[in-house]
């Protein structure tokens, strides 16, 4: 039960905090390819039963058993994470000062210690699952997949059954256990990690896929969503002593957006797309050149070749594919691996016809192509193989 709205505003802000710092990290650092490869619909599946599997066999493990399972769990994710910001010795140090924080608060039943600790370790899992998903390619469908799952099980373990209510009695009390609980007030208010993950995961693959503009609708979707739960459980509307399941809400909202999102454009990004343009953008504005900057979102899918003209720009195409573009080949084939790009591209070299400027009444000049624009009779193409040097 909500004790105060104010408590009602610390998760929201809790919430929006999460998913701020989770699009910094994103865009700021970049997590190395696990051993187990890129995302695939094949992880859906498994993460799906291996939620389903360990929420039946929680409730019949003892503490200490329950205890030790989270505490590898998050410590192996949360060092992880940190270890791509601080670096090994000291992602090491503080995964283990914060772990041992959470322990010897339980053991001496220190509990707002205990839960304070617990939820930085577990807001910083979610900030790093979220963008490992994004980083090793999972794409709003593999997203919308996972929260179709989600919300049939929410729906069924919350209002249908009792089984969370007996899971959020069982694991009370135990450290890193995946629950967030805000310890101040009269009472405790807590939140499921799975639902703070879904909104905040839910933003970062639209920024991957679509851009910032339907990632933000994303985020606001996200803390609507937990918004109207809490606002409902605070005026009486859900019955007392009762859960909600907040995915009820929020699952369908984020399919639905992804259906409008879809409509507008049928192709998402790739990573190694949305690297590229987050790197010529970010180059393109330091230099102050806003016209290679709206080139930079450009993505030429219909070309023309042909043996006119010498080229001046050179573009990386795996696939069909735009993976670099840079100012000679060898460039451009460094661009593609960084992004990571593991087979050797093909190299096609680009030639203007005709110079881009901001006022388009120019003799000789035609106004820049808008992004997301597919370059056709604007550019001379030249097409060859380069080996690797």
């Amino acid at each position: 039960m909500i004790a105060s709205w104010q408590q009602a505003s610390e998760i929201l802000i809790m919430l929006a905090t999460t998913q701020a710092a989770g699009l910094f990290y994103l865009t700021r650092i970049r997590i190395p390819r696990p051993t187990i490869g890129r995302f695939a619909g094949s992880d859906v599946i498994v993460m799906s039963v291996m939620l389903i599997s360990m929420s039946l066999l929680y409730p019949h493990l003892p503490t200490i058993a329950i205890a030790s399972i989270f505490g590898l769990v998050f410590t192996t994710i949360l060092n992880s994470t940190l270890t791509a910001v601080l670096g090994g010795p000291r992602a090491i140090m503080t995964t283990a000062l914060l772990l041992g924080l959470a322990i010897v608060s339980w053991v001496s039943h220190e509990n707002l210690i205990m839960s304070s600790a617990s939820d930085v370790v577990l807001l910083a899992c979610i900030i790093g699952i979220a963008n490992t998903w994004v980083q090793t390619g999972a794409s709003c469908r593999h997203i919308c997949a996972l929260v179709v799952v989600l919300t049939g099980y929410d729906y069924l373990a919350t209002w249908v059954t009792v089984l969370t209510r007996v899971l959020t009695e069982r694991l009370n009390g135990i450290p890193l256990a995946p629950i967030l609980v805000l310890p101040f007030g009269k009472a405790q208010i807590a939140i499921g990690v799975g639902d703070v993950l879904v909104a905040t995961v839910w933003p970062l693959v639209l920024t991957k896929s679509y851009g910032r503009g339907h990632a933000a609708v994303g985020a606001t979707i996200g803390i609507s969503a937990i918004a109207a739960t809490l606002a409902a459980n605070g005026i009486g509307w859900i019955p007392q002593g009762r859960d909600f399941p907040v995915l009820v809400l929020l699952g369908p909202a984020i399919l639905l957006h992804y259906l409008i999102a879809f409509r507008s454009n049928r192709t998402e990004r790739t990573v190694a797309q949305w690297r590229i343009a987050m790197a010529e953008a970010k180059r393109s504005v330091d230099a102050g050149d806003a016209r290679t900057a709206q080139r930079a979102f450009i993505v030429s899918s219909s070309v023309i070749d042909t043996e006119q003209g010498e080229p001046n720009q050179w573009v990386a195409y795996c696939r069909g594919e735009a993976v670099g573009v840079e100012a000679t080949p060898a460039l451009a084939r460094r661009a593609a691996r960084k992004a990571g790009l593991d087979e050797v591209p093909e190299i096609v070299g680009t030639t203007n016809e005709k110079a881009w400027c901001h006022d388009p009444s120019e003799m000789g000049c035609s106004s820049p192509p808008r992004a997301g624009e597919v370059i056709r009779s604007h550019a001379l193409l030249h097409r060859s193989r380069y080996p690797e040097s």
